[in-house]
C-alpha cells in the first residue's frame, strides 16, 4: 500500500509541476496584455422515442468554454487558458468542468517545449482517428467523444530530418462516462465508481511517454508514432453484482505502434492511419497484439459546377480486430461523408454522411447544418439516426451463451480470492440472509443475474442494436463574445 502511495504521490508532483510551472512563467514574463474569447450555447436534443432506461424525450445542457491567450518575447514565448464546463438538465454525469489548455509554449529555430494541460491531435482522419491517444475522452459530454485535458511536458525537435515530438504524460485520466439517465446512452448501468487501474509494470502511477516522428516529401506525409502506459480505451465486463447489475471499466497497460501517411495528389487527398497495439485484455483475457486501421480519401470539388458552392467528400474505411468487443463498436465500417459549402458570408455549411457496417445490416445516417446569425451568434442543426434493430436470441443460442458462461465462472472460480462467481454468491448471499428466499428483493435479484447473462455475451452482429432507440436532432444556438 505504501509503494502505491508513492507513485500517486510521485504522479501528483508531477502534475503540479506541470501546473505550476506554466503559471509561474505567465506570472513572472507575460504583459498581462492578451485577449480573451468566450462562448456560450443552449444545446436543446430530442429523442423519436423513449429508452429502455429512461423515459426522457428531450434534453437541454448550458455548454460554455472561454480562452485566454498572450503572447510575448516577439511570440517566441506564449500562455493559454481556455476552461469549459456543462449544465444538464437530467444527468449528472454531464455537469462537467475541464480545462482544455493551460499551457506554455516557447519556440526556438530548432525545438520547442510545451508544458501544462494541452490537447494534442494525432491521426489524418477527422470522422474517427485510431491513432489518436495522448488524451482521453469524455462520452458524457458527446457521444463520439470530446478530449479532456492532459497534463504533459512535451520536447519537440524541427531537424531537416522531421519533427520529433517526446511526450511524458503525467496524471491519468479515466474516461467520462454517461450516467443512468444520460441520453444517448446504453441498456444497462455504467458504474463509473468501480473502474480499476491495475498497476501492472508502471514505475510511477499514472506516467505515461509517447514519441511521434513526422516528416515529409513532395506530396507525401508521414508520421510513426509509439506510445507506452495506460489504454484510453477500457476493457468493460459486468460487477457481477446481482442487486446493482452493471458494467465497469478496467485501465490495462500496453504498448501502441502507430502509422500515418497522407498523399495529396489533383485534389485528392489519399489517408492512412494504424495502430497496433500490445497488452489489451477483453473481459481480463489478454487478446494479444490488435490492429485498428482505416483507409479512405477526400476529395474537394471547388466552384462546383461553375457555381460559388464546394463539395467535399471523405470516403474511409475503419476495421478493428477486436470485433467481440463493446469498445470497439466501429470494427468493418464504410464511412461516406458529403459536405457543401455555401461560401457566402454567413459561412453556411450543409453535411450528409452515413456509416454502414459492411458485414451486418446496421449503421448510422448523419446530418448537420450550420448558419451564423448576425455577426456573434451561430446556429447549428444536427441528427443522428441508427437504422438497427436489435436481434432477439433464440432461446438455443441463450441456452448455449448461458452454459458458456456458467462454465467460465465455474473455471475461473477461487475459493480464496476474487472472481466473479464470488461477486455473484456475495451479493445473492446477503440478500437471502436479509430477506429471506422467497422475498421479492431475491426475485428481482435472480432476474438481474439473467440481464447479465443476457448482456455478458455481447453480439458482434449486432453492436449497434445497444442504441435503436436512440436517434435524436439537436439544435445548437451559440453566442461568441
Amino acid at each position: 500500500m505504501f509503494s502505491h502511495y508513492k507513485k500517486i504521490t510521485k504522479t501528483s508532483i508531477l502534475v503540479l509541476f506541470c501546473v505550476c510551472l506554466t503559471l509561474f512563467v505567465k506570472q513572472v514574463f507575460a504583459s498581462e496584455a492578451g485577449e480573451w474569447t468566450s462562448e456560450v450555447g443552449l444545446e436543446s436534443t430530442f429523442y423519436a422515442e423513449a429508452s429502455d432506461t429512461s423515459d426522457t424525450r428531450s434534453n437541454y445542457s448550458l455548454v460554455m468554454s472561454t480562452e485566454y491567450f498572450e503572447d510575448w518575447n516577439d511570440g517566441a514565448d506564449s500562455f493559454t487558458f481556455s476552461p469549459r464546463a456543462r449544465l444538464d438538465q437530467h444527468d449528472p454525469e454531464r455537469n462537467t468542468f475541464d480545462i482544455s489548455e493551460l499551457s506554455w509554449v516557447h519556440v526556438e529555430d530548432t525545438w520547442e517545449i510545451r508544458t501544462g494541460v494541452r490537447e494534442v491531435s494525432w491521426g489524418v482522419s477527422f470522422m474517427g482517428s485510431v491513432v489518436d491517444v495522448i488524451n482521453q475522452t469524455s462520452l458524457a459530454e458527446d457521444l463520439f467523444g470530446a478530449k479532456l485535458g492532459q497534463p504533459m511536458v512535451n520536447i519537440s525537435l524541427v531537424r531537416d530530418w522531421g519533427i520529433l515530438d517526446l511526450y511524458v504524460l503525467a496524471g491519468f485520466r479515466e474516461a467520462s462516462l454517461p450516467g443512468t439517465k444520460s441520453r444517448p446512452g446504453l441498456p444497462f448501468e455504467l458504474n463509473t465508481d468501480e473502474s480499476q487501474i491495475p498497476l501492472g509494470n508502471q514505475s510511477i502511477y499514472g506516467l505515461d511517454y509517447a514519441t511521434r516522428w513526422q516528416h515529409s516529401w513532395e506530396s507525401l506525409e508521414w508520421a510513426v508514432s509509439w506510445f507506452h502506459g495506460t489504454n484510453r480505451s477500457p476493457d468493460i465486463d459486468f460487477n457481477y453484482n446481482v442487486i446493482q447489475p452493471g458494467i465497469i471499466s478496467t485501465y490495462y497497460q500496453v504498448d501502441q505502434l502507430g502509422i500515418e501517411l497522407n498523399y495529396i495528389w489533383n485534389g485528392y487527398n489519399f489517408k492512412y492511419e494504424s495502430a497496433t497495439v500490445d497488452g489489451a485484455k477483453y473481459r481480463g483475457d489478454d487478446i494479444g497484439i490488435y490492429t485498428a486501421g482505416l483507409l479512405g480519401f477526400e476529395y474537394t470539388w471547388g466552384s462546383a459546377f461553375g457555381s460559388k458552392y464546394d463539395v467535399m467528400w471523405d470516403v474511409s474505411y475503419m476495421h478493428d480486430d477486436r470485433k467481440d468487443s463493446i469498445a470497439a463498436i466501429l470494427e468493418k465500417d464504410v464511412f461516406l461523408i458529403g459536405t457543401l459549402n455555401f461560401n457566402d458570408e454567413f459561412d453556411t455549411r450543409l453535411t450528409l454522411g452515413t456509416i454502414q457496417d459492411t458485414h451486418d445490416n446496421e449503421g448510422i445516417f448523419l446530418v448537420n447544418a450550420s448558419r451564423r446569425i448576425a455577426e456573434s451568434w451561430k446556429l447549428d442543426l444536427s441528427g443522428i439516426f441508427f437504422y438497427v434493430d436489435k436481434i432477439d436470441t433464440s432461446p438455443e443460442v441463450t441456452r448455449q451463451q448461458s452454459q458458456a458462461e456458467f462454465e467460465r465462472l465455474l473455471r475461473d472460480y477461487q475459493l480464496f480470492g476474487d472472481s466473479d462467481l464470488e461477486k455473484i454468491i456475495d451479493s445473492l448471499g446477503g440478500l437471502i440472509v436479509d430477506y429471506g428466499v422467497n422475498s421479492p428483493e431475491v426475485a428481482a435479484a435472480i432476474d438481474n443475474l439473467q440481464v447479465i447473462v443476457d448482456n455478458v455475451s455481447l453480439r458482434s452482429d449486432n453492436k449497434l442494436g445497444m442504441l435503436e432507440d436512440e436517434s435524436f436532432v439537436r439544435l445548437m444556438l451559440t453566442h461568441y463574445f
